[in-house]
């Protein structure tokens, strides 16, 4: 597992090279299911199920396209802040760093 700092630098640097959005594993498959679901040879089965799929996948995909023009708005890791001075990221789910994929992903099995 990596640190908050590594973690943060990385980041930063993936930010600034314009790469961020492209580390995010899934991105072709969330396009790939809403090209499935918005066919017009899909019938569901659920119509409510559907619907609340589409809009979870719409969303994701639409969050991913806003991600191209990030500025960070700070540089000191969160557990440094006057707030969290001194304490691990509490309460927040564990991410783990693959390095050699260049992505995240939950440290937490899925």
């Amino acid at each position: 597992m990596r640190t908050e700092l590594e973690i943060q630098q990385w980041l930063q640097a993936m930010i600034a090279a314009d790469k961020f959005v492209s580390s995010i594993d899934g991105r072709p498959k969330i396009q790939e299911v809403l090209k499935q679901q918005r066919s017009s040879e899909f019938w569901p089965e659920f119509p409510i199920d559907y619907l609340a799929r589409l809009r979870v996948l719409e969303t994701a995909d639409g969050m991913l396209d806003e991600l191209h023009d990030l500025d960070p708005v700070s540089t000191i890791p969160d557990s440094q802040t006057a707030n969290n001075l001194g304490k691990p990221d509490a309460g927040k789910p564990p991410v783990r760093f693959d390095a050699g994929a260049g992505a995240f992903g939950s440290a937490w099995p899925i």
